[in-house]
């Protein structure tokens, strides 16, 4: 498949929202086998440089209403692809750390701090 490379002049024109759309929505597609599973990581590099602009200039469209939409597509499917490698026996170690430091995830133990299943109560020091 072949996707179609936006052509951006010096100038710094306004990539409009259906054009980020549609070139994001034959970058997905290039991304997909037949029965519509992803086999390669979607990533807002790649849309980026299809699109002709910066990575930064892609992250200030994703504040647009307008775009946020189509952009959000990408990283969402990014984020599905990296929980994927994190299924079965073997989690991905590089999967974990791109979900920590691209979407947010942390690792963290739960702790009960309690005294048979009843929370501590409340204890009042005296005053000097």
């Amino acid at each position: 498949m072949t996707i179609t490379r936006v052509k951006s002049s010096i100038s710094h024109r306004r990539i409009t929202a259906n054009q980020v759309k549609s070139v994001i929505d034959q970058y997905i597609a290039s991304l997909t086998d037949s029965k519509g599973n992803i086999i390669k990581e979607p990533l807002l590099m790649e849309v980026a440089l299809l699109l002709g602009i910066g990575q930064s200039t892609l992250r200030e469209y994703q504040q647009i209403p307008a775009y946020a939409a189509s952009i959000k597509k990408v990283k969402d499917l990014g984020e599905l692809w990296l929980n994927r490698l994190m299924e079965g026996d073997k989690a991905n170690a590089n999967a974990m750390f791109k979900l920590k430091t691209r979407h947010g995830y942390i690792e963290q133990q739960k702790v009960d701090i309690s005294t048979a299943g009843q929370p501590l109560g409340i204890i009042q020091l005296p005053t000097r």
